[in-house]
């Protein structure tokens, strides 16, 4: 038996532009994904992918100069930020010099009581997408629990920070 091969061969011009259609391809879904997070194309690479747990949209992280810097550009699209850090004194939003902290375990119920999202930051920043209305949010990170209350408006952010300062010893 004897076997024929045959060898199959692409026009040297398709060869020179299949790249950059790949590569064209790539930045379009990275600008389009930015843009719907409404952040410009030179942080749009770095910000981390748009998670949905429910009805409820989110992204976590901010580790590094340039990932934070992407998260505070997107910040503007949700309406909800959570910023986690462990400090003596409260710093200011987005302090560079602040010890934030990673792996908060985060749960928001809504005014009935619901669990709305149950998540574990990647990052100081957790960016949330919720509807108007009352929430009880709690976080946890290394055996220090934290518990907020607040009430998103349409139109209106909010920016609510846990200082995870060491829980002070029961007193007896």
């Amino acid at each position: 038996m004897e076997i024929t091969r045959i060898r199959a061969t692409k026009p040297n011009h398709w060869r020179k532009h299949s790249n950059s259609h790949v590569l064209q391809a790539g930045l379009r879904c990275v600008a389009v994904a930015g843009a719907l997070l409404g952040v410009p194309l030179a942080y749009a690479d770095q910000l981390p992918p748009l998670q949905t747990q429910g009805t409820v949209q989110y992204v976590t992280g901010g580790i590094g100069k340039d990932e934070a810097d992407a998260m505070k550009q997107a910040e503007a699209q949700f309406p909800l930020t959570l910023e986690f850090a462990t400090s003596a004194e409260k710093p200011p939003a987005f302090d560079a010099t602040a010890p934030f902290v990673a792996d908060a375990n985060v749960a928001i119920r809504d005014q009935q009581g619901r669990g709305v999202l149950s998540a574990r930051s990647d990052g100081p920043l957790l960016l949330i997408r919720l509807p108007s209305g009352n929430y009880t949010i709690e976080a946890e990170w290394n055996g220090v629990r934290k518990q907020r209350t607040i009430a998103l408006a349409s139109g209106k952010r909010q920016h609510v920070m846990f200082d995870f300062v060491a829980a002070e010893p029961p007193t007896n």
